[in-house]
C-alpha cells in the first residue's frame, strides 16, 4: 500500500479510537451529571465522539509534522501527551473554543494511552504473535 494511504488509514484509525474514548467519557459525564434517561441521553456523548474523532485526526497530523522521523521508543510519554494537548487545543480553537479544558485533557490522555498501546503492540507486530500470521509469515 502506498505510504500516503497508510498514513490516512492510520489517522482515521486514531480518530475512530479517540471517538470511542470521547463517547465513553461523554456518556459517563452525562450519567454523573444526573441527566434524565430518555432518547436524548447520549446527545452530548455523541458530540464528544465527533470531537474526539476530529481531535484524533488532528493529533495524528500534528504528530506526523512534529515527530515524523522518530519511533515510539524515541519519544517520551510526556512529549507524546504534549502533542495530544496541542492537537486538542487546535481542535478547540478551530471549533469555537468550547470545552477547551475537556478536549485538551482528552487529547493528553488519549495520546498517552495511544503510545502505551503502540509500545505494547510493537513487539507483537515484530514477531507476528497475536496478529493472525501463519507459521513462516512475517
Amino acid at each position: 500500500m502506498k505510504r500516503w494511504l497508510k498514513r490516512i488509514r492510520g489517522s482515521l484509525g486514531m480518530g475512530l479510537t479517540w471517538a470511542a474514548v470521547g463517547f465513553g467519557v461523554g456518556a459517563v459525564l452525562e450519567l454523573l451529571s444526573g441527566a434524565p434517561v430518555n432518547g436524548a441521553l447520549f446527545e452530548n456523548a455523541l458530540q464528544a465522539a465527533v470531537m474526539g474523532f476530529i481531535n484524533g485526526v488532528a493529533f495524528s497530523a500534528v504528530l506526523r509534522i512534529a515527530e515524523g522521523r522518530r519511533t515510539f521508543e524515541e519519544m517520551s510519554l510526556w512529549r507524546f501527551a504534549g502533542w495530544g494537548v496541542v492537537g486538542g487545543l487546535v481542535v478547540s480553537l478551530l471549533t469555537g473554543g468550547g470545552f477547551l479544558v475537556f478536549f485538551t485533557l482528552l487529547g493528553a490522555g488519549c495520546a498517552a494511552g495511544s503510545l502505551a498501546v503502540a509500545r505494547r503492540a510493537d513487539p507483537l507486530l515484530a514477531t507476528g504473535e497475536g496478529v493472525g500470521l501463519l507459521e513462516g509469515e512475517a
